[in-house]
């Protein structure tokens, strides 16, 4: 006849005694990971902004409308997307690096169709992208459109132009 081995009783113990001691430790440590859940939802919610027409960007606070772009660029590999417009901005609304590594400054502007940006604010933008920002790259977005100089004057000096065109594709 095979004889049973006895279990003994420590294993169950220690281990009960172990969560026990630690059992704020336990709890702690999963209300530390619930909270960061919370925060990165809220984050999201709060920071992320994405839109599918036109109309949507349009009725956007101008700081939202600066964050859905921001969003936008991240969706398409930009990476280090930081939104840093606002009063005195310096022709500056988001910095970020593109898929190759290169210093983007983009310039966000939410006007109505009938407002084109002209050549002095693309003169302006590329002053600050050359002499204040020294970045490699500079991206103009607007709800509305350029004017023909205004076109001749970003493509001169490779600004890339997201118009309402371009928006609502």
């Amino acid at each position: 006849m095979v004889r049973r081995k006895k279990r003994s009783i420590w294993g169950s113990l220690i281990i009960i005694v172990l969560f026990a001691l630690f059992y704020n430790i336990i709890l702690g440590l999963a209300l530390i990971a619930c909270l960061i859940g919370i925060g990165y939802w809220w984050f999201k919610k709060k920071y992320l902004i994405r839109v599918s027409t036109i109309n949507e960007l349009m009725n956007l606070s101008p700081s939202e409308f600066e964050r859905a772009i921001a969003t936008l660029l991240t969706d398409l590999g930009y990476r280090d997307v930081k939104v840093t417009g606002g009063a005195g901005d310096l022709g500056r609304d988001i910095t970020c690096r593109d898929m190759n590594g290169r210093t983007v400054m983009v310039q966000c502007k939410r006007y109505s169709r009938n407002h084109p940006v002209g050549s002095p604010e693309i003169q302006i933008f590329i002053g600050m992208l050359i002499t204040e920002y020294k970045a490699d790259r500079g991206i103009y977005v607007t709800t509305s459109y350029l004017t023909q100089p205004a076109m001749k004057l970003a493509h001169k000096h490779g600004i890339e132009v997201w118009d309402r065109d371009r928006l609502a594709d």
